[in-house]
């Protein structure tokens, strides 16, 4: 290996680290970051009924999470499991890099993955997207290798990542796929490393199957819960762009932001135009398969004939690494030909980021739900002997895990078709408190993380028709907003 590519990849490589750890702790985890943490801590087998009931995702991150949380639960320390993946993911996207245009490329490859706001934000989180991220990557890096040079121990390494990728996500299957689809544009140009592919790639399919005989074979009951995801629209996939590219810490409506996402694009298209007669040609199809292929199933998947959904930004993680590579090379194209113009490009691209950077780590607007801030001030504001809090059962996850206090909590399942005014009044309980706290969540459904500002999430608020109907019949004495939530203090006696 070129040692100046080794000691600049070790330095991106501790920059990535850095920056996912800076402020790890600084938000309170959300509903989805604290479900995982609270099946992983039952004990073997019992946390696999809850996966069964959920059948949304595999049990690779509980597994993992069963052997990490026993030593600690807080929010430092169950996101450094991220961290791990995601600072692993930009050495290994580095190699990917230089296999496909040299050290250069390997390098900025590995620098776009370290400073991108959408993957450190995904790195700073105890979910499944930095494990899946890294067996994408790892699988890609092998892929490639065996490409080039089929061995036995290339291809066991992309066995392990297969059977990583499969028990992390069901995406990862969608992934497998688009590289089966860059066998099927090869026409049998590579037949020795085909079927090395094959035997790694079906091992571990092979390894999969039990897990979805237990999922066809088991007596538990559930079913995946996708029905918040809204049909794709046109222009989604432009927004998509501009959020892993910049990420949502920055405004999309503010027009000079989408220099960002527009010189990346650039860069990418210009890569392929300037560098596919070279000898990287079928390295470059696998990019495109690797990106384009899932990306394009995700979108007419999820377009509103076939009445389903599965278009999320995050979905998407596995395949972005393959826009940063080409990116890279359009960097190293465009520098041999005109650095002034690559000078400018820069300019245009990196400032939006920077910004974008600086709001995820400390604008409250762009933060998770504010469940540790928002107790917080109930323990320090609330009378404990006369006012309780209310919110709906769906809350309840995230509300006791941080929920120290000696507050009267009613939970309900809040009704949604009856008339709520009667509902309110036959709650003769609530007349024993003096005071209720409604915990109210302030975030529309948004695919791409773009949310509204302080303002925007108390409006947003009001339209519950819980809120609407307690605001109408008591007197409201206080209301704070919270990061993704909104308390509202209402006198019930008069």
């Amino acid at each position: 290996m070129n040692k100046k590519f080794f000691w600049t990849i070790t330095l991106i490589t501790f920059t990535a680290f850095a920056l996912r750890v800076f402020r790890l702790d600084a938000q309170s985890l959300w509903w989805d970051e604290i479900a995982p943490i609270a099946i992983a801590q039952l004990p073997f087998p019992e946390w696999l009924v809850p996966v069964f009931q959920d059948r949304g995702h595999p049990p690779g991150l509980y597994f993992l999470l069963s052997l990490w949380t026993p030593l600690g639960t807080g929010e430092f320390f169950v996101r450094f499991l991220s961290v791990i993946g995601g600072t692993l993911s930009v050495a290994i996207a580095a190699k990917i890099g230089a296999i496909v245009g040299g050290w250069r490329v390997g390098g900025i490859t590995a620098l776009l993955m370290a400073v991108s706001p959408f993957y450190i934000w995904y790195a700073q989180e105890s979910r499944m997207y930095a494990p899946l991220i890294l067996a994408a990557v790892a699988s890609s890096w092998a892929f490639l290798a065996l490409l080039h040079r089929p061995r036995g121990s290339v291809a066991f390494g992309l066995f392990l990542s297969d059977v990583f990728g499969l028990y992390v996500h069901y995406l990862f299957g969608l992934f497998l796929i688009a590289q089966l689809f860059f066998w099927a544009m090869s026409r049998g140009k590579y037949p020795r490393a085909l079927r090395v592919w094959a035997a790694a790639t079906g091992s571990a399919g092979i390894l999969f199957v039990p897990w979805l005989l237990a999922l066809q074979l088991t007596t538990i009951q559930g079913r995946p819960n996708l029905d918040w995801i809204p049909n794709a629209r046109w222009y989604d996939p432009l927004l998509s762009l501009y959020g892993v590219v910049l990420g949502a810490s920055q405004d999309p409506n503010f027009v000079l932001n989408w220099l960002a996402p527009l010189c990346a694009l650039g860069l990418a298209v210009y890569s392929i135009l300037a560098t596919w007669k070279s000898g990287a040609r079928e390295d470059l199809r696998y990019l495109l398969t690797w990106l384009a292929a899932p990306w394009l199933f995700l979108f007419l998947l999820s377009l509103p004939f076939p009445n389903r959904s599965l278009y999320v930004d995050r979905y998407l993680t596995p395949f972005i690494p393959a826009l940063l590579i080409f990116v890279a090379l359009g960097t190293v194209a465009l520098y041999q030909r005109n650095r002034v113009a690559l000078g400018v490009v820069a300019i245009l691209a990196l400032t939006p980021l920077v910004f974008s950077l600086w709001n995820m780590y400390f604008v409250p607007r762009y933060a998770r739900d504010d469940w540790r801030g928002m107790i917080a001030y109930l323990q320090q504001n609330a009378d404990a002997s006369h006012e309780a809090v209310l919110m709906d059962l769906s809350l309840e996850l995230p509300f006791d895990f941080y929920n120290r206090s000696a507050m009267r909590v009613i939970e309900h399942p809040f009704p949604q078709e009856e008339d709520l005014s009667e509902w309110i009044d036959s709650q003769r309980d609530w007349r024993a408190f003096s005071h209720l706290w409604l915990v109210t969540t302030a975030l529309p459904i948004n695919v791409h993380r773009f949310y509204p500002d302080a303002q925007g999430q108390l409006d947003f608020s009001k339209q519950n028709a819980f809120k609407h109907a307690m605001d109408a019949r008591f007197a409201v004495e206080q209301e704070q907003w919270f990061p993704g939530l909104v308390l509202t203090k209402y006198r019930v006696q008069p």
